[in-house]
């Protein structure tokens, strides 16, 4: 994975094109012109400039004349041909030769009155190769123009019309950044060219024996190494970009030596180096980036090999351990590992198994890890699929990110209260144990009834809390909110696969008990949010089909916020665990959207954003309808996932069996869904009605929908709504400031 030469790197991305450069273009065009006419001109003219070939340069001096007015002034030079060689002496015979029969021929041509301008131009190459020929002598062509000049020739030859096309505004050009489009690599190296090209001789040397950067002092020098990445946007990221820019102190330290001690005495640039390039480097980066500390990413792209075993005997430098593999070695003997030394420069810890756990292979962190040292500084920790026999060292007051996906910590609410109690720089705090995270361990780690059981520990004070996501029984997430004290300003996101089943009966026997449990988690702290501000609530209400469930089986998604986000978010989402197999019906959702919609922070609501496919039905729209009275503009969308598109039939069955619900409702917005004729007929009868009966006129917004045309959806709104609908050019921002307030 290790770049194996410089010359595989690939130029950078120039956003210097041709276009403003109108001198250098007029320079360029008849060399590149020339390419097409005599493809192996430039390769023997650059070899006559290098070995001093006066024959060379007489055979091609329109194009040497060219060439050497591309070299910059004053740019002296250490070539081939600035002192005498048998190369050269042997050159001048041809050269004379030709010159004579040149000068001859046009001695013949004006005694025969052949035409003056023919006779000129003759006389004229003979006297432009003497001036070449001395100008070569005065001042050799410089050999790093000469290479440039070679990559534009060999472009010239491989692809004609590039300088042609290498302008803004066309399609090797991406406009949105202005760099030549990562496709077109010609161009990209084309380009490069012709920066270099232009930055000639702006940071050349005027004395060719002195090099002052061999004399900068080794603190310049090393400051100067530190910035040899290759950062983005001159190099895009690419699968192996880090690995190139990570390594890329290994060609400067194949300059010379003392250029390569200087490599050797940062240990800086050897840390990230200790994995992914061999055991031979691995010792080598080990040993030459001292005490410097160092991160340990293992991907399932890595392969466990020697090389981890050494770098972890190097626990106490380690300052980032990622791991998310899926090769079960790692992990048997990754408890040992952590036993051997205390790591106290650990400041995160990420463990991702990503393993089939079935059974009783699960992934076990005892609580003599590091030596049963808490590190220092250990601020994060990421944890899915695994098992924290407590106490354990890994939950620090250090503490400020703690995410457990799929883990066995506690047995009860008491012990998880007891821990939360220990880490009060607690910022985001993430607790996934549903069934589907569950899914893949050992049943016996399932969570314990006892968790539903209601705590007896005083409440624990969080006042740093800026992130609650739990994922667990709504029950319990209620006992345990009740017990938590958090800010306002913390958000809180609720996700539930345990209560609802699919089974019809017994949904409806729960749902009361569902939204009760909900109620007792959110209410209280929704209050506490909005609080500073009476009669406020959330702007903006998201209803989505569940991302991480199928279409067609209920479980949805929604959201509260405020849209300059002033205030925390908040979230529900309630699901059938996939294991179940069984969906909600419609009748419990609509239940559940009823109670929820009715919470004082949520019926403050004007925009309503929906893209589940239940709103196909009018009773779901009902529900809106109902408790979100304050509603003016409505977005219908698809996602990809699941068709929504008759969820404006829903809305159209609701508001004609209501008709003065909603009165403030003016703007619909539809996106990525079919919108046929009948669908537009019926929405402009309704718009009619409403504004007859005095509502606002109604302004259709429609984005990527299918099955309609602009110009026939126009004549169908007109014909039968008359001046109540219209369409309106879509918005930016489909999601305007209102202010909220319940005594309006």
């Amino acid at each position: 994975m290790m770049p194996s030469s410089s010359a595989t790197i690939p130029p950078p991305r120039i956003k210097e094109l041709l276009a403003p450069d109108a001198e250098l273009r007029q320079a360029l065009l008849p060399i590149w012109l020339a390419a097409q006419d005599d493809p192996d001109a430039y390769p023997i003219l650059k070899t006559g400039f290098v070995k001093g070939r006066l024959d060379v340069i007489y055979r091609h001096t329109d194009l040497a004349r060219r060439v050497r007015r591309l070299q910059p002034p004053d740019v002296n030079t250490n070539a081939a041909s600035s002192y005498l060689s048998w190369t050269m002496f042997a050159s001048t015979i041809p050269f004379i030769s030709a010159a004579v029969l040149t000068v001859g021929e046009t001695i013949f041509k004006a005694t025969s009155r052949s035409r003056f301008a023919d006779v000129h131009t003759q006389l004229q190459r003979v006297t432009d190769a003497i001036f070449l020929i001395l100008s070569q002598y005065s001042q050799p062509m410089d050999a790093y123009t000469l290479d440039v000049l070679e990559g534009i020739w060999r472009l010239a030859c491989s692809h004609p019309s590039a300088l042609q096309e290498h302008a803004p505004g066309s399609l090797a050009v991406a406009e949105h950044v202005g760099y030549p489009h990562p496709l077109v690599n010609h161009h990209r190296s084309l380009a490069w060219s012709i920066w270099k090209l232009q930055m000639n001789g702006v940071h050349r040397l005027q004395q060719s024996n002195t090099c002052p950067v061999m004399d900068l002092p080794m603190e310049l020098l090393s400051e100067v190494f530190m910035h040899l990445k290759g950062v983005y946007p001159r190099y895009e990221r690419s699968r192996n970009h880090d690995h190139w820019n990570i390594s890329c102190h290994l060609a400067v330290r194949e300059v010379c030596r003392r250029w390569r001690d200087t490599v050797d005495r940062l240990p800086k640039l050897w840390a990230p180096m200790v994995l992914d390039f061999g055991l031979r480097m691995t010792e080598r980066a080990l040993l030459l980036s001292k005490s410097e500390s160092l991160d340990v990413h293992i991907s399932n792209s890595t392969r466990w090999s020697a090389a981890h075993l050494l770098v972890f005997e190097h626990l106490p430098r380690i300052r980032t351990i990622d791991i998310s593999s899926q090769a079960w070695d790692v992990y048997e003997q990754l408890p040992a590992l952590l036993r051997a030394f205390s790591a106290p420069r650990l400041s995160s810890f990420t463990l991702f198994p990503f393993l089939d756990l079935e059974g009783q292979r699960r992934i076990v962190l005892p609580p003599d890890i590091f030596q049963a040292t808490p590190p220092e500084d250990l601020r994060a920790v990421n944890l899915a699929d695994c098992t924290i026999i407590l106490p354990s060292p890994l939950l620090t007051p250090t503490l400020v990110v703690l995410r457990l996906s799929g883990c066995h910590v506690w047995a009860d609410l008491d012990s998880l209260l007891d821990s939360l109690l220990l880490l009060p720089a607690l910022q985001v705090f993430t607790w996934r144990v549903g069934l589907d995270n569950m899914s893949n361990t050992d049943p016996a780690t399932h969570l314990p009834d006892t968790m539903y059981q209601t705590p007896t520990r005083e409440p624990v004070t969080l006042s740093h809390m800026q992130q609650l996501e739990l994922e667990c029984p709504t029950s319990c997430a209620a006992a345990l909110m009740a017990r938590l004290v958090i800010p306002p300003s913390c958000r809180v996101d609720l996700a539930d696969d345990y209560t609802l089943t699919g089974v019809l009966n017994q949904d409806r026997d729960v749902r009361a008990d569902l939204l009760a449990s909900l109620e007792t988690a959110l209410d209280g702290h929704l209050h506490r949010i909005f609080a500073l501000v009476p009669n406020t609530g959330y702007e903006t209400i998201l209803i989505e089909q569940h991302p991480e469930t199928e279409p067609g089986r209920g479980a949805f998604y929604i959201q509260g916020r405020v849209n300059d986000d002033t205030h925390p978010r908040c979230s529900i989402a309630l699901l059938v665990a996939g294991q179940r197999g069984g969906s909600i019906d419609e009748e419990t959702v609509a239940f559940l959207l009823r109670g929820i919609l009715s919470w004082p922070a949520i019926n403050t609501a004007t925009f309503f954003e929906t893209n589940h496919e239940l709103f196909a039905s009018a009773a779901l729209w009902t529900a809106v309808l109902d408790y979100l009275p304050r509603i003016c503009y409505v977005c219908i969308n698809n996602n990809g996932q699941s068709d929504a598109s008759g969820a404006i039939t829903g809305l159209s069955q609701a508001l004609r069996a209501a008709p003065h619900a909603m009165r403030a409702f003016s703007h619909i917005h539809l996106k990525y869904m079919s919108f046929p004729s009948s669908q537009q007929e019926r929405l402009a009868e309704i718009a009619k009605d409403r504004f007859a009966a005095g509502h606002p006129v109604l302004t259709l917004y429609v984005d990527d929908c299918e099955d309609f045309d602009p110009d026939t959806l126009q004549d169908v709104l007109r014909a039968h709504g008359g001046d109540a609908i219209f369409i309106g050019k879509s918005p930016v921002c489909c999601r305007p400031r209102v202010t909220l307030n319940r005594d309006e």
